[in-house]
């Protein structure tokens, strides 16, 4: 199986539940399962997104922006459990409400079209490296559509995003 990178939309008095039963478990288990309609797997697609932007010239302060996207604040302390998150890649990281507000403003002022149309035509088919056999345009557009709406609602309904890879 695939390590992806993973997000999940949560409330306050998830993440506390979630800290409480982790603290009273004897294995540390946050017995996490948040909502399928509240999560999102962004598949390989973190780096690519990434590498479009900056092919692209998008400027400091939106690349800052999908950077926390894609990683959340690493400073920030979530829930650790291999079983519950997968023991792969970086420990899970967080964004809170207020960080998620910014990083969904950014993202809906980012001109995907633009980005794409900005990527030079000799640098379009490698974007993506050998990791995929069909247009990689698309694909990224897919991701990042997906996250933008993501993270839009998550700003609407006031939560948290915890970031994973799994």
């Amino acid at each position: 199986m695939a390590v992806t990178q993973q997000l999940a939309r949560v409330s306050r008095a998830y993440l506390t539940r979630c800290r409480t039963s982790a603290a009273a478990n004897p294995h540390a288990d946050p017995e996490w399962d948040p909502p399928a309609d509240d999560s999102i797997d962004l598949d390989w697609s973190p780096r690519f997104l990434t590498n479009a932007c900056q092919l692209a010239g998008v400027d400091s302060c939106t690349l800052e922006a999908l950077n926390r996207a894609l990683n959340g604040d690493p400073d920030v302390s979530v829930l650790h459990h291999p079983e519950a998150m997968g023991g792969f890649g970086p420990p899970p990281t967080v964004l809170t409400p207020d960080s998620v507000a910014h990083v969904a403003a950014k993202l809906a002022e980012l001109d995907w079209d633009s980005v794409l149309s900005a990527i030079p035509a000799d640098r379009r088919e490698t974007l993506a490296d050998d990791h995929f056999s069909a247009d990689p345009l698309a694909y990224l557009t897919t991701h990042f559509m997906a996250l933008k709406n993501f993270y839009a609602e998550a700003a609407q309904r006031e939560l948290f995003v915890v970031l994973w890879w799994d």
